[in-house]
Formats: C-alpha cells, structure tokens, sequence
C-alpha cells in the first residue's frame, strides 16, 4: 500500500506557488491562480486552444487557465472554496501526483489565521482552518477530467502567511532549527492581494503587533488598468492577460495597434502600492529594529518592489523571495507537524523536475 506524500500549496490571489521534495531539496514551480467557471475553449484547427486542467468539484466544471479570461476573483471566491481547491489540485497534478495520496501543507493570511477577541487576545482561528482543509480534502465525487486522476487530499496542515516565510529563513532543508537567541526576526511578505507584516522568534513565537494589508500587487494592476482606462477611454475593462502582458512588456497597444509605452504609469503604480505598505511597515518594523536581527523582504511583491526598501537597515531578500512561504510550508509540515515520517512518503517518486509555469 502506497504511502500519502508530502506536498506544500500557498494558494495565493495572483500566483499559486508549489513546494516538494526531490533527492533530498526542495524544488518549487509557480502558475498564475487563474481559475475560470466552465470548460475552456476549443481550438477550430484541432485540439484545445492552450494547456489547461479542467476538474468537476461538487457538481461544477472548473478550469485552471493561465490566460482565462473574466476569472474568477479568489479573494472574493474564498480560502474554502472550489476554486482555491481547484487551483492545488492543478499543482498536485503538476507534480506528478494524480491519484495518489496527500498530506498537504497550505496556509491563510496572517489575519485571518490568528483573531482577537473583544480583549485583544489573540487566538488561533481554528474554525477557518478546518473550514480549509475540509473543503481540500478528498471526495469521491472529485473528477479531473483532463485524463488523469485527481490527487486525494486527505490530511493536511494549515499555517499563516509570514510566518511560513520566517520558517523557511530559521530550518534547514535537514530540519536543523536555528532561530536568532537574543533578537527577533520582522517578516514583510507581500503577496498578491494581501501583505503580511510580523515579528516571530524564540521558539516560533509571533508578537502580537501584526497585521494583515488589504495591499498587494493585484492593486499595482488595478492601478494600471485604471490609468489605461482614463486615456483610451473606448475599453470598457482591461483583461487580466492583457495587463500582465503589459506588466511584462511595459507596453500597451491601442483599439488602433499602436504601441504605447507604459513604463512610467507602471513605476507610478508600484510607487503608489508600495508607499501604502511602507507606512504601516515603518510603524510596526522600524520601531523594533533595535531588537531585530533581519526583515525578511519576501512574496511575489517583495521582488516586484524591493528597490522601494532598499535603504531599510536590516532587509533581508531571500532567494527566490516568492518561495519562501511555500518552502516554509514543507519545512513545517516535514519536521514540524509531528507526524510520523515512518507513516508518510517524502520524495515524489518518477517526476522530473518542473520548470515554472510562466
């Protein structure tokens, strides 16, 4: 009988990052969480028009699509739902584990996966996270109907956003724990609709003067599309693939086909983002840099905007910043959660590795 394997998901609102094992270190790829309702289109000349992964979850047909136009939006959709589900399913299948079974790390933002009550006390929101991992878990109605089978979620662990980050910084990838003794640690992690700001140390413990932003970089696009909306005022929207493009070519080409350069509406847009965070970050992370040892700079927007923090004493930008929740993840749920490893399978047998989607 085949033991479930280990795998990590950070589900998040602009990209869904994936972490597993393989010979022993940590391999991670990436695709935009773009989900839509329905099958995708058809290609006339044969075949679908681009990859994709189409499930049928509790009755409904949904498609994991890079390019999907008019998506769903998962901020609105919800931790617990069928299109965050569909979207770590995709990954799992990415990695080779149709049909098999899970153990899977995944994580809420920080303000959502702890609250305070009327007191100020904080707790943990367990009523959230079994919400989560419910909605995760296996059913038998579950189909993919992309011609493999759907890996079966059956346990799994919930942490937050952040402080997978700092874990990712303080354990090795043999499960060596060196967290700083005498000082703190402050995590910055921005992520694609929200971003997380903590301080974490002396055994995994988290200050209580955190927050979770309604910031990320899902706000630079919409920034965007506003100013190309003010000026080519013909569109009624711009589409998601349309502005990543954008993003990505700092270009953007009119109802006419001309081509239009964008780069300082772009740089207005990231300037406008990150001064929003850093006025909270200042107020929560500069006060404590006497005790301080690093502020880990991390999440898609940590890379995105790093220049924008470059002048901070004490910013630390991992590497592969976007990854460090989702190593984090696997760290955890590897030598942190106290399962029993005689019981679980690490490494993803016959799976080459993964290049990232882009």
């Amino acid at each position: 009988m085949q033991k479930p394997v280990l795998a990590a998901g950070d589900i998040g609102n602009s990209q869904s990052k994936f972490a597993y094992w393989k010979n022993g270190e940590i391999q991670c790829f990436s695709f935009k969480s773009r989900v839509k309702s329905g099958a995708p289109g058809l290609s006339m000349l044969g075949g679908k028009t681009e990859k994709s992964t189409v499930f049928k979850l509790s009755g409904e047909v949904l498609s994991v699509l890079e390019n999907a136009t008019d998506p769903l939006n998962i901020v609105k959709e919800g931790p617990d739902s069928l299109a965050v589900k569909a979207l770590a399913l995709a990954g799992l299948n990415q990695m080779g584990l149709s049909g098999r079974e899970v153990n899977l790390a995944t994580n809420l933002p920080l303000g959502h996966y702890v609250i305070r009550d009327q007191h100020g006390l904080t707790a943990f929101n367990d009523a959230l996270m079994d919400k989560k991992m419910d909605a995760l878990r296996f059913k038998e109605s579950d189909t993919c109907l992309s011609g493999s089978e759907v890996a079966r979620i059956q346990r799994g662990v919930v942490f937050a956003e952040g402080f997978a980050a700092y874990v990712d910084s303080v354990v090795s990838e043999q499960g060596d724990v060196s967290e700083p003794t005498e000082k703190k640690r402050g995590v910055l992690d921005i992520g694609g609709g929200t971003t997380e700001i903590g301080i974490f140390g002396r055994e995994f413990e988290m200050d209580d003067n955190f927050i979770t932003l309604s910031v990320g970089t899902q706000d630079i696009l919409k920034g965007l599309e506003k100013r190309i909306l003010a000026r080519w005022p013909d569109f009624e929207k711009i589409e998601l693939v349309v502005l990543d493009r954008c993003m990505e070519t700092q270009t953007f080409i009119d109802l006419a086909g001309q081509s239009h350069d964008m780069s300082e509406d772009i740089a207005t847009c990231k300037r406008e983002v990150a001064r929003k965070i850093i006025q909270e970050a200042k107020d929560r992370l500069k006060g404590n840099i006497d005790y301080l040892d690093q502020i880990l700079l991390v999440g898609g927007g940590g890379q995105m905007l790093s220049e924008y923090f470059s002048e901070w004493q004490l910013i630390t930008v991992p590497q592969d910043p976007e990854f460090a929740n989702a190593r984090g993840l696997l760290k955890l749920i590897t030598f942190l959660s106290g399962l029993d490893e005689s019981e679980v399978e690490r490494e993803i047998p016959h799976v080459e590795p993964l290049a990232e989607v882009e």
